[in-house]
Order: structure tokens, then C-alpha cells, then sequence
């Protein structure tokens, strides 16, 4: 069964016709093209786009295309094929751009060619890079789509697996998101060779091979490190300490921060700032780091057993598509909260734990999770999210939510 992935068709379709590039970014495998594909179907069924006017041969994917294919040819095959039905509006769309050397030459060409009116659309596994790229290329005359897994209710309101909604949040948990994985899921063996199939593609051709990376075990450990250390709040400092406190490894500040930067590039992980609310400024000398994936994160940490700290990152990649900004916090008693984040200029607080314990039990985190809220002096909205709770309203206005009905709104 194919989901259809309405909140980016939405946003596409928002965008259509607007003269700036639009650049679909997102891990491997993650379904960047069946996007498009899905797209393309609009056009033809919902705008009356004529098959002619969609141009969709350039999958740089395809070892045999990107072969044939150089920046120069691929500006001079579009023009020929924009000449042969002039006065139209075509549809361009291409796969995997950043496999094309020098594709940032031809995108402007085709761009600014007065004599082409084209909707171009691209597609790309290295999110960074396209986003510099483009950036220098088109100051300002590019839009991007970050494209994140499936979520937990694209999967329950399709009825993918057909199982009851407790069952099918364990083992989105612990396998993920990812397309192909998710009919897997009852075959545990399929759903790791799948999940070591997208890691390790992403690895091996949007780090390895793009950067040249010469010492990959040391590139590996710090891999291993960093989805170890999932939600928590880290600084290169202390990650080349633990190193060398543990490991007698030295590794410098310099080749930390760079080996992160290329691990967020292919999206395989996401950074998490701290947002200063009373300077209004974002600080990103401490931060935290989320696997993309849950899958990923299964496969790539030693902590198999660590439920919260998968629902943590469940949430992040929920907040980020349900809001503008999300950053984590802390506020100025210093007590941590989970997410802070904003939209329309309104702010909204997150605390997130797998059970929440009344103040009275035994080893009760209540006021980790809600007494840390309440110590937020102003009427912002503040949610706790948690999956053995009946959703509530407290008295002080914090919000106790199911975390399976939160998912599903």
C-alpha cells in the first residue's frame, strides 16, 4: 500500500508555479521520489498538467543516466525538449541532483534562460551541501522541503499493518519510519538488513565516498558515540573528552565538528539547539543530537533498551513537522526542559517520559516532568507527554497528555 504524503504535497502545491527552485531533501530511502511521483499525479489529475509538459527521465540514482549525463548535455536535452512544444509552462524534475558534477551550472543556466518557462524541482540526499549550494547559486530563490519518515499516524490512519494501535507504536519505536521497512516489521531479520541497507548506502556514498574520508573506523566510533548519545546535552568538548578518558583516543575539536557536520549533511542525524528566550538567540556551543530514524538508531547505538530516550526522539521528529522552530531549554532556575518550540510567534513546551509517576509513588519523577514546567513563569502553552496517562488538564494549566492520542491528532 502506498501512503500518500499529504503535508508535503500540501506544501509543494503551495509552492507550484512559483518561479523559485524547489529542493526535496531527506535520507536515503526515506521517499523523496515517490513524492515527486505522487506530485507528478497531481498535476496531471488535479491541475490538468499534459504529460508532455512534465519532464522526468533524470534520475541521477541510475549509474547508467548519470553516465550519459554531463551539466552541459543535460542543459542543451532540455532545451530541445522545451522547443519542441514552445509557449508552455514545463515541469522539470530531477533525482538526486548532487550526483551530477558541476550541477549547480546547469540548474542556473536552465534557471535563468529567459526563453524557458520552467518549474524545476530536485531532489537530494545531502541536505547541507544542496542547501550551501544553492544558496550561493540563488541567494534567495530557493525553497526547500526537509523530508522526515513516516509518522506514526500515516501509518495507523492507513492501515499499513493492520494491528492494534499499542502494538504498532512498540515496534514503530524500535524499527522506524522508513518506507520499505515498515511491512517488515513482523520479520525482525528483514526489518535489520533493510535498515543496514539505508545506513550503510548513506555512509558509504553521501560520506565516504563524497568527502574521501580517509580514517572511516575513527569516523565509525564517532557514529557509534553520537546515537548513543541521543537527547542527551553534549558539546564537541565533551565528546573528545569521553574519548579520551575512555578510549585513550585523541581526537580534536576540529575533526569532531567536522565529522558531525557530514553525518547531519546525509541526515542521518539532527541537531537540536538551545534557544536563549530572554535574548531571543540560539546557542549552539550545547546541544542535543536525534537519530533520523528510529530504525537507524536501533541499529547504530548499545542501548537497545532505553524506551525514553526512543520516545524523545519519536517526539522531535513529530514537532518538526508540526511546527516552525523546535529547540530544547533551560530555564532560569536551570531545570531542563525537553522541547521548546514556535510557530505563528507562539510558543509551546515539551516534556517527555515514558511513565509519569504521581507525586506520592515510589521513585516519582512529577516534578522532574511537571514541576519543571510549572517553574516556567508565563502563560505559554506546556504539555507533558506520557504513555500511561489519561490526557488532563491541571490545575496550574499544564497539560497531561496520552502520548499514543497526541500522535494521532
Amino acid at each position: 500500500m502506498e501512503i500518500i504524503r499529504t503535508f508535503y504535497l500540501n506544501k509543494l502545491e503551495k509552492w507550484l508555479n512559483i518561479k523559485d527552485i524547489k529542493i526535496i531533501t531527506g535520507l536515503r530511502r526515506i521517499g523523496k521520489s515517490t513524492l515527486m511521483e505522487q506530485f507528478k499525479l497531481f498535476l496531471k489529475n488535479e491541475k490538468g498538467v499534459n504529460i508532455n509538459q512534465i519532464i522526468d527521465k533524470y534520475n541521477f540514482n541510475d549509474i547508467e543516466i548519470l553516465s550519459k549525463t554531463t551539466w552541459t548535455s543535460l542543459i542543451n536535452d532540455i532545451r530541445n525538449i522545451v522547443s519542441k512544444n514552445k509557449n508552455i509552462k514545463h515541469y522539470l524534475f530531477i533525482d538526486e541532483i548532487q550526483e551530477l558534477k558541476d550541477w549547480q551550472k546547469a540548474i542556473k543556466t536552465l534557471f535563468e534562460d529567459k526563453n524557458l518557462d520552467l518549474d524545476i524541482y530536485l531532489t537530494g540526499s545531502n541536505s547541507e551541501t544542496l542547501s550551501t549550494d544553492l544558496g550561493t547559486w540563488f541567494t534567495g530563490r530557493h525553497l526547500n522541503v526537509s523530508m522526515y519518515p513516516f509518522t506514526f499516524k500515516e501509518i495507523i490512519k492507513n492501515n499499513v499493518l493492520n494491528a492494534d494501535i499499542n502494538s504498532t507504536l512498540k515496534q514503530y519505536l524500535y524499527y522506524g519510519g522508513i518506507g520499505k521497512v515498515i511491512p517488515n516489521y513482523k520479520n525482525i531479520e528483514n526489518v535489520k538488513l533493510l535498515l543496514k541497507v539505508v545506513n550503510e548506502d548513506s555512509i558509504q556514498k553521501d560520506i565516504f565516498k563524497r568527502y574521501r574520508i580517509k580514517n572511516k573506523t575513527e569516523f565509525l566510533s564517532i557514529v557509534k558515540y553520537i546515537f548513543d548519545q541521543v537527547g542527551k546535552n553534549i558539546s564537541i568538548n565533551n565528546i573528545a573528552t569521553d574519548f579520551y578518558q575512555s578510549k585513550k583516543i585523541k581526537y580534536s575539536y576540529k575533526t569532531i565538528a567536522d565529522y558531525l557536520y557530514k553525518l547531519e549533511n546525509a541526515n542521518l542525524i539532527i541537531s537540536l539547539p538551545y534557544y536563549d528566550l530572554k535574548g531571543r538567540k540560539i546557542i549552539k556551543s550545547k546541544q542535543k543530537y536525534y537519530s533520523s530514524d528510529l530504525g537507524l538508531l536501533s541499529i547504530n547505538t548499545t542501548f537497545q533498551g532505553n524506551k525514553s530516550w526512543r520516545l524523545e526522539n519519536l517526539v522531535f521528529l513529530e514537532l518538526l513537522q508540526r511546527y516552525d522552530e523546535v529547540y530544547t531549554y533551560t530555564t532560569s532556575s536551570n531545570k531542563e526542559i525537553d522541547f521548546l518550540c514556535i510557530k505563528n510567534e507562539q510558543i509551546t513546551y515539551y516534556q517527555v517520559t515514558d511513565y509519569l509517576f504521581e507525586k506520592d509513588e515510589p521513585n516519582s519523577n512529577w516534578e522532574r516532568e511537571v514541576g519543571n514546567l510549572a517553574s516556567i513563569r508565563n502563560s505559554w502553552e506546556k504539555i507533558v507527554l506520557a504513555t500511561n496517562v489519561d490526557s488532563q488538564i491541571l490545575s496550574n494549566g499544564i497539560k497531561i497528555i496520552n502520548l499514543a492520542e497526541w500522535l494521532l491528532e
